[in-house]
């Protein structure tokens, strides 16, 4: 811990402007915009469903309020680092990229660490060059990340790593990251998110009574996820008649097909926009196809009952037989996606959506 345990002040923890929206922000940056969707008051000429991590066209809804209050008293104001389960495709990244630009700069500087698969040296090395702004070389990386633990002590500030995907992140620097916290305590916070449940575990929440775990588990309602389409199309400055396409029975078949994916439902809705509606039931189906690994078995698969099943797997020669000291190949093993059985549940998930599209 540097210069022992002192109470910071209890200032304001978001910016002056956080949760409002700067009109003059919201595309800045971006050179691909597409004139065909018209100006909107803030839309500046965006597709409406195009990328699901535009802040600046943040939708509230009162799951996410109650993580972004959680997250606040229990890792911001406590300055303690902590944990955010969602699931995957549910606006865990967008919630995270929200939350390092809502906190107070006065306060705070804040990184964003996406799919940390290197290990704790390189971590902080890519830290440190984003919070530079630049790739200089550092050849002492642990000394380097103290002196600016110190700086911001002295200033009364401190450091969030928002580390996304952290499920992927090797234990050791997990450990690692752990203890420098521990060290530099309150002035090195760290967020980890990982997505859903099935990866909760990998958090040391049943270790250690410090260390928060916040959830951000309810999908969206049907409801929320038609106020949602419609501000995106508000937000994108979107024509009367593309508005008028997206009906309540439109926005239903959407809702159920995206099954509680927020990235889900802006393919699906991104597909709606740039298809005709005659086609539309169609290209969702080739999407949801493909988004199962299954699109080469769109032309074989029966279009009527009792026609013959597609085959499974192609004839392959037999392969030499081995002695006791060969190990096989591990290009002559077979891929875990041509397992029938794989195949066999993701043509089953295929009937499923077809069902949806159909009801």
């Amino acid at each position: 811990m540097l210069g022992g345990q002192r109470m910071l002040p209890d200032e304001q923890y978001w910016a002056p402007d956080a949760k409002l929206v700067p009109e003059e922000r919201v595309g800045q940056g971006d050179s691909k915009w597409d004139p065909t969707w018209g100006r909107g008051r803030s839309g500046h000429g965006r597709p409406p469903f195009g990328d699901t991590i535009i802040t600046a066209w943040h939708f509230e809804r009162s799951a996410t309020d109650e993580a972004l209050e959680a997250l606040e008293w229990d890792v911001l104001r406590a300055r303690r680092s902590g944990a955010l389960v969602a699931p995957a495709g549910s606006g865990r990244t967008h919630l995270l990229r929200l939350l390092g630009e809502w906190i107070n700069p006065v306060q705070w500087e804040s990184v964003y660490v996406p799919n940390p698969i290197f290990d704790h040296e390189g971590l902080c090395r890519f830290a440190l060059g984003l919070l530079d702004g630049n790739a200089r070389p550092i050849a002492d990386v642990s000394a380097e990340l103290d002196r600016r633990l110190e700086q911001l002590w002295i200033e009364g500030r401190s450091l969030l790593l928002l580390i996304d995907d952290a499920e992927h992140m090797p234990e050791e620097t997990l450990h690692a990251c752990l203890e420098m916290a521990e060290k530099h305590s309150p002035t090195l916070v760290h967020l980890f998110a990982v997505a859903g449940e099935s990866h909760a575990h990998l958090m040391p929440h049943e270790e250690r009574d410090d260390f928060p775990i916040v959830r951000l588990a309810q999908p969206f309602s049907e409801e929320e996820t038609r106020d949602y389409v419609l501000h995106r199309l508000d937000r994108s400055g979107a024509t009367g008649e593309l508005r008028d396409r997206f009906t309540d029975e439109a926005v239903a078949h959407l809702h159920g097909l995206a099954d509680g994916s927020l990235v889900r439902l802006h393919t699906l809705a991104q597909i709606y926009v740039e298809t005709p509606a005659e086609s539309a039931v169609e290209a969702w189906q080739r999407f949801l196809l493909d988004e199962r690994g299954i699109i080469g078995l769109v032309d074989e698969m029966p279009s009527e009952e009792g026609a013959p099943e597609p085959e499974l797997e192609p004839e392959s020669e037999p392969e030499p037989e081995q002695t006791s000291d060969d190990e096989p190949d591990e290009h002559d093993m077979p891929h875990p996606r041509d397992d029938p059985r794989r195949v066999a549940h993701r043509a089953a998930r295929a009937a499923a959506d077809d069902e949806k599209l159909a009801g």
